[in-house]
């Protein structure tokens, strides 16, 4: 078949699909007032996470994403909401939802494992915070956060190696804990 014929083809065969399937100016109008309604939604639950008002904050992230199923700052800062109030699980759930939908999202990586080192699996808490640093090769937090894990499972080589990258990173906590340790980091 030639060039031409082909082009002709995947055109007709385009055509009849959109034909097929109509998207309305309705549907495409209402699609983007349910986003920005998850947006306003978020931005009120994020109000409410920063004042500490955790509970408050889960319903209006729930709503939003309710709205926007793909909205993964919403399901993000659902799972720190409830990270916060001490439910790890569901906030591992949320968090492993932001990584379905972005698989290259650092800061999920992190905080799945923070949500992991508080039910005590520091083996896995490890490796999300490695995730976290092959996306992110200068991320601070994570490089402190692993260090806190390889500590708490006495490998304090690998824990001492960590914190000096983050302390290196500008990481304040991991220069103040390295100083009071009397390792040089610089």
């Amino acid at each position: 078949m030639n060039t031409g014929r082909k082009h002709l083809s995947v055109f007709v065969f385009s055509l009849f699909l959109l034909l097929a399937n109509p998207v309305n100016a309705d549907q495409v109008a209402s699609v983007k007032k349910d986003n920005y309604q998850a947006r306003e939604l978020a931005k009120a639950a994020d109000k409410l996470r920063q004042e500490g008002r955790h509970l408050e904050a889960i319903e209006k992230y729930q709503k939003a994403i309710g709205l926007n199923q793909k909205y993964e700052e919403a399901y993000y800062n659902r799972g720190n909401s409830y990270d916060a109030t001490g439910d790890k699980r569901r906030a591992i759930k949320d968090y492993d939802k932001v990584l379905e939908l972005n698989p290259q999202y650092a800061k999920a990586y992190n905080s799945r494992g923070n949500a992991y080192f508080g039910l005590g699996n520091k083996r896995q808490a490890i490796m999300d915070y490695s995730k976290a640093i092959e996306i992110n090769p200068q991320y601070a937090k994570a490089y402190y956060n692993r260090g806190m894990a390889y500590s708490a499972l006495e490998d304090n080589n690998m824990a001492r190696e960590d914190w000096k990258r983050s302390a290196k990173l500008g990481n304040k906590a991991a220069q103040r804990l390295l100083y009071e340790k009397g390792v040089v980091w610089e």
